[in-house]
């Protein structure tokens, strides 16, 4: 059986990728400098990125991304048959990553005092990366991927241009619109001045989810005292519209979520376990 493969092979196969993962793979390549690509390579290179203190999510998002990369680039070739097996076991073995199953309560949350401190102390860019996190409660991917020509005014019969409209393409490719006042936009665009979209790094690139994820743990970790994530907000923001009372339809379809999966997920953060014993007590009552 095949043992290595050539980076060229991946290369070559990187536009069939998503675009995290693809941005994963060339930085394993470049690091690689050409290379045989063996699972002694990958190897190496998680442990390094392991040495350098980074979160072992981000750890197995690499592997998880390398590993299909070279799964795209050796569809249907005869040659590599089992190979990408054996080195998702080999990998495994070596490097075992468990992640600690994590449940979010509702003491985890942003409160709304922990929002008005970021917004008092951070730094013009960082705070309106917080504020879009906290108003919306979109995905980090869905805030990285924004485009401004994908961003229009809502405009009121009186004229008022109160919110705007921004279109997200989402998981599995699906569309969904969304909304921020205007003032918020303006603040990002101010803050950003992106040029293609939304949200840029100072050189006008394309601002990667990670280098977000950084942002917001530098935000919680130097303003609150502890740890945050964008998905934090994400949790934050359905918890808050399900205790106002909007229907649990419409949050799914503002945040992109089904039903289903807002009740599973979501629901248990602001549902106190006394509801629970004081609704079987009702059976009880005479």
């Amino acid at each position: 059986m095949v043992r290595s493969i050539d980076p060229n092979l991946i290369n070559e196969h990187l536009g069939l990728l998503l675009k995290r993962d693809a941005y994963r793979v060339i930085q394993f390549l470049q690091w690689n400098r050409g290379e045989a690509i063996t699972s002694k390579r990958i190897l190496f290179y998680l442990q390094e990125r392991r040495n350098r203190g980074l979160f072992l999510s981000t750890i197995k998002s690499d592997k998880n991304s390398i590993l299909r990369g070279i799964r795209k680039s050796i569809i249907g070739q005869e040659t590599y048959r089992g190979f990408i097996d054996e080195l998702r076991q080999e990998l495994n073995e070596a490097l075992p990553i468990r992640l600690n199953a994590t449940r979010v309560s509702e003491a985890d949350l942003v409160t709304m005092d922990e929002m008005k401190r970021i917004c008092r102390l951070s730094p013009p860019r960082w705070k309106a990366l917080a504020e879009f996190f906290w108003t919306t409660g979109a995905r980090v991917g869905d805030l990285s991927s924004i485009k401004l020509r994908d961003c229009r005014p809502l405009i009121e019969p009186s004229g008022e241009e109160i919110l705007v409209e921004i279109k997200i393409v989402g998981k599995g490719n699906r569309t969904r619109f969304i909304a921020i006042p205007t003032e918020l936009y303006q603040e990002i665009r101010h803050a950003f001045g992106g040029m293609v979209y939304l949200f840029e790094t100072e050189w006008h690139n394309q601002m990667t989810t990670s280098k977000i994820g950084k942002i917001i743990s530098k935000i919680g970790i130097k303003y609150l005292g502890r740890r945050i994530y964008p998905h934090l907000f994400r949790h934050t923001w359905i918890t808050a519209q399900v205790k106002a009372g909007w229907d649990i339809g419409a949050i799914a379809e503002f945040a992109g979520n089904s039903p289903e999966i807002i009740a599973r997920v979501y629901l248990h953060s602001s549902l106190d376990r006394k509801v629970i014993s004081d609704y079987y007590k009702q059976l009880k009552v005479a």
